[in-house]
Order: C-alpha cells, then structure tokens, then sequence
C-alpha cells in the first residue's frame, strides 16, 4: 500500500508541475503584444521563439529540474520500501511454514487421540458385550431355578486401564491371548451386610466364542438402539 501510495503522489506531482509549465507558458505568449507579433510574422520572424525559447525560462528549467527530482526521490522511496519489505517477506514465508508444520502435528495429534477413544470405546462395549452374553449364560446355565437372590455381573479385564489415557496406547479389543477378562459374580448377603463373591472364571477366547452366540449378539445390539 505505501509503494502504491508512493506511485500515486509521484504521478500527482509531476501531473500538478506539468500543469505549472504549462500555464506559465501561456502566461509568457500573453506577454506578447499582438501588433509586434503581427508585424514580426509579415517579416518572417519568430518572436515568440526568438524572445521567449522555454529553455532560456529560468522558472520552467527550474519546473523541469523539480520534476526529474521528484521521479528520482519518489523512486529512491519505493527502492527503499522494497528493500525493507524483503526481509518482512522471508519472515512472514517461514512463520507461515512453522505454522503449517504446527497445525499438521495438531491435526495429526486430534486425529491420533480420536483412533484411542475409539479403540476405548470399542473395548467398553466389547466388555459390555461379554459381561451381557456371560450373564445370559450363567443365568441358563449356573443359577438355581429357586435362588431368588438379586445378582450382580461384571467382566473385569486385568490387563487394561479402567480410565481413559490418551497417552497410553490403546490395544483393540480382541487382543487375545494377552487380555486376562474374569466373569464375576456377586449378591449383597444382608446378614453381613456385604457383596459376596460366589462365581468367578477366565473369560478367554474359547468361552468368549462359547457364549457370544448370534442370537445373545442380536440382543445385545438391539438393547444398543436408540427407542423411537
């Protein structure tokens, strides 16, 4: 903006000098009287160009000189604007590159931190999944038709956190062997006034495949559904 504004104030001026050249031009044929230059013309002479040569002008020269001084400084300034503008240039080119190194990295940490809550997700309803089926299961095939005690499942996998750690990796859900899952079982004993655990099993892939049967999947993906 400032080297256009430079450019502008350069033609402004040397259009406004121009304009003083010219006027004062004018002003010096004025000075001619009419009869003298009539008279000169039937001789065959110039006066105007004899008398008045705009060379010979002390105040035109002068004009013309502030001209070519004007065009010289106005283009020094420009020079100059460009001199310091180069440096501001690189600066801005680099900034501009750590900052897009700055929002990939953020993009990629987003998009890492979305993998793990999904892989966590995915493992919490896994879990919901095996403690559903493994309940189903051990009402079938474990309780006795007569215990009318209130029981209460949960699958615990030992080998990973409870909480969400977007630091720590997230392993898929169906890392076998290495997740240590337990099917507990428990009632609250009133006479205690305690929960009291009665069943317990590993839950590895082989149970896991026992109890997961299509029909106890449905299920549990409709119990998932939202209610219309």
């Amino acid at each position: 903006m400032m080297i256009v504004t430079n450019k502008q104030m350069r033609k402004t001026t040397v259009k406004t000098i121009k304009g003083i050249i010219a006027g004062k031009k004018e002003a010096l044929k004025s000075l001619l009287p009419p009869v003298d230059v009539a008279l000169a013309r039937a001789y065959g002479i110039d006066i105007e160009q004899e008398t008045h040569d705009e060379e010979d002008d002390i105040t035109i020269m002068r004009l013309k000189n502030l001209i070519k001084t004007t065009k010289q400084n106005h283009e020094t300034i420009a020079r100059n604007l460009l001199e310091q503008a180069r440096p501001i240039m690189t600066d801005i080119r680099r900034h501009i590159l750590k900052f897009k190194l700055a929002a990939e990295n953020a993009i990629g940490e987003i998009m890492n931190h979305a993998k793990k809550c999904r892989t966590f997700i995915a493992n919490l309803t896994r879990l919901d999944l095996v403690e559903f089926c493994a309940s189903m299961w051990w009402f079938e095939t474990q309780k006795d038709a007569m215990d009318q005690n209130q029981y209460y499942f949960s699958v615990v996998d030992f080998d990973s956190p409870k909480d969400f750690d977007a630091s720590c990796p997230q392993k898929p859900y169906d890392a076998f062997p290495h997740s240590q899952l337990k099917f507990q079982v428990r009632y609250f004993d009133e006479t205690r006034n305690r929960e009291v655990l009665i069943y317990e099993c590993v839950l590895d892939k082989e149970f896991q495949d026992t109890i997961l049967t299509e029909e106890l999947v449905q299920a549990f993906e409709c119990r998932l559904k939202p209610k219309q």
